[in-house]
């Protein structure tokens, strides 16, 4: 059964306005590591919009090369991992800016291989701080951290809550934001922790929730199994996080700031769940399976906002904006695999 959207088919990575947005010059040479995963992709088509010069940095373990003829935008194919790789691209221009997303995200594949998350997350993010802390032309480092940092609770968490991960991913966030903290002291530039909550929206490059549910609707499947519903999150639409990335370049002085990223919206699985059959249109059966629950999991996640909104601005966009975004994706991914077998 084909589903229904009602909102007009755009592309995916198309610059919305960036209100309240910072301008940067285009003099600004930003490095993106991890640019061409699923926020990277987003962060570097407005950064390139705003006519900075781009430097990609991604291994492509969890990402796909950027489909653009756009001079200003430089594709690096190398690992943070590689101390050597990193020195090389640094060598070839004094850099302005820096925007860390290079990670291992997925917390299954880092339960599964914590050897591997460790290397890419946390080896990855010395081998960048330490070849930035000589650096005279850096202006700012912008990390992606994560809302994962936190200690277990039920309350909404603040920039200065406890700080305890529950897993190897929060963990290598966690180690990440010190040596983040030591360069920038050392170095004498800004930085900015960026603790996000869950991203969402189209170009998921892990399997997430949201591209899972939103690949079975598109192929018409009327039953869906899932893991656990009641948890609660916060989410974030990848298209406000991306915004929001780019306008922390704008932020003045050399300080540290840690600043929790989030809608502030809270929403269980289950909550997602109806809205996902709301924009299909149609009837869905979504069942708990135990092979689908994670071993670990919190109740509820929910970052306070109050600094992130006083600092750099207001999220844009809904998760059902998001849900919908994500069908269409899928929606058209499907209709192209039928045309092309005729």
């Amino acid at each position: 059964m084909a589903i229904r959207i009602n909102c007009r088919v755009a592309s995916y990575y198309a610059l919305d306005s960036l209100e309240g947005g910072f301008a940067l010059s285009d003099q600004n040479n930003v490095l993106v590591t991890g640019g061409c995963g699923f926020l990277g992709r987003h962060v570097v088509s407005r950064l390139a919009a705003q006519g900075c010069h781009v430097t990609i940095l991604d291994d492509l373990s969890a990402g796909t090369p950027l489909d653009t003829a756009d001079a200003s935008i430089k594709f690096v194919n190398g690992d943070i991992a590689d101390p050597g790789t990193i020195l090389a691209v640094l060598g070839e221009r004094p850099f302005d800016h820096v925007i860390h997303l290079a990670a291992i995200h997925f917390i299954p594949r880092c339960e599964a291989d914590p050897g591997a998350a460790f290397m890419a997350n946390v080896v990855g993010t010395r081998n960048l701080v330490e070849a930035l802390v000589p650096s005279s032309s850096l202006k700012s480092l912008v990390f992606a951290s994560s809302v994962a940092v936190y200690a277990p609770s039920v309350e909404v968490l603040s920039e200065d809550a406890d700080t305890v991960p529950m897993d190897i991913y929060g963990w290598s966030k966690l180690v990440c934001e010190d040596l983040v903290r030591s360069a920038s002291v050392r170095g004498g530039w800004r930085a900015v922790c960026c603790r996000l909550s869950n991203l969402i929206g189209p170009g998921e490059t892990n399997p997430h929730l949201f591209p899972e549910i939103g690949r079975q609707i598109a192929r018409g499947e009327a039953l869906i199994e899932v893991g656990n519903t009641t948890p609660r999150r916060n989410y974030l639409h990848v298209m406000d996080a991306a915004d929001l990335f780019v306008r922390c370049l704008g932020l003045s002085g050399s300080d540290v700031h840690t600043i929790n990223f989030g809608s502030g919206e809270e929403y269980s699985v289950a909550d997602i769940l109806s809205l996902f059959q709301k924009a299909a249109q149609r009837p869905i059966k979504f069942v708990e399976t135990a092979a689908r629950k994670r071993k670990v999991d919190r109740p509820r996640l929910q970052p306070n906002t109050t600094v992130m909104r006083g600092l750099i601005g207001e999220p844009q966009r809904s998760a059902e904006d998001a849900i919908k975004a994500v069908l269409m994706e899928f929606a058209l991914e499907t209709q192209t695999k039928w045309s092309s077998t005729g």
